[in-house]
């Protein structure tokens, strides 16, 4: 019995970009998986990260970086997203079904970008900056969501950044995979960083238009044909 990762994610790979897809299966000839998904097929993933720099090879000095996350299992095979932080990153995938675990180590540096893994690491010549653009009359700016979930889900400028970075990190990771699909080493672009240098989200750039919400609806919806909205908010922004 064990689990394998089948989308080349080894011990000690270094990753240019902070969110991880992972992607395996469990192996087993005591459990059949050919049932549909049920609540009790899940993986827990557990992450931690070294208490120190002179601690990053102890194992029993590693402090828990959250709580431990769990994703479903569907006829053995199973995916899973890690947010690394800078530097290294343990990472254990368990069954606890089977008692099966898979404890591998990461590497995440944020300032160089893997052209070729045979290649040195080298700094981005350009950077991607995320912006949340506000009209000039929303003193406390808000987003709009579904009848069913605007009681329930927060709609604040807080949760659009964080929905924002999320977003920014999957387009990075979605392109890293699309290349490894195709056969060819791992790459993506890279986000403007936040300003901590301890975390691994993007910075998302607040703007405020002095235009109102009317005037920029006026602009027109359509931003791929006409781009009289595009050009406006980049002059304005330059």
């Amino acid at each position: 019995c064990l689990i394998q990762v089948l989308n080349r994610v080894g011990d000690g790979d270094q990753f240019c970009y902070p969110l991880v897809r992972i992607v395996g299966k469990l192996i087993s000839q005591k459990l059949s998986f050919d049932n549909l998904f049920s609540p009790s097929d899940q993986i827990t993933v557990l992450h931690k990260l070294p208490e120190s720099k002179t601690d990053s090879r102890n194992f029993s000095k590693l402090k828990d970086d959250s709580d431990p996350v769990r994703w479903p299992v569907y006829k053995s095979y199973f995916k899973c997203l890690v947010l690394l932080s800078p530097g290294i990153n343990y990472i254990t995938i368990s069954y606890p079904q089977l008692s099966l675990s898979l404890s591998f180590h990461l590497i995440y540096n944020p300032f160089s970008y893997f052209i070729n893994p045979s290649l040195s690491p080298s700094r981005p010549t350009f950077t991607v900056r995320m912006i949340y653009l506000i009209s000039a009359d929303e003193p406390n700016p808000t987003f709009q969501l579904p009848e069913s979930l605007s009681s329930s889900c927060p709609n604040s400028l807080s949760s659009a950044i964080r929905r924002l970075q999320f977003a920014a990190l999957q387009m990075q990771t979605f392109c890293s995979e699309s290349l490894l699909y195709h056969n060819l080493p791992r790459k993506a672009f890279a986000l403007l960083p936040s300003s901590s240098p301890s975390s691994s989200l993007p910075h998302i750039t607040v703007f405020q238009s002095c235009l109102t919400t009317a005037q920029i609806h006026s602009l027109g919806d359509d931003w791929s044909s006409d781009q009289r909205a595009y050009s406006f908010f980049n002059s304005e922004r330059s």
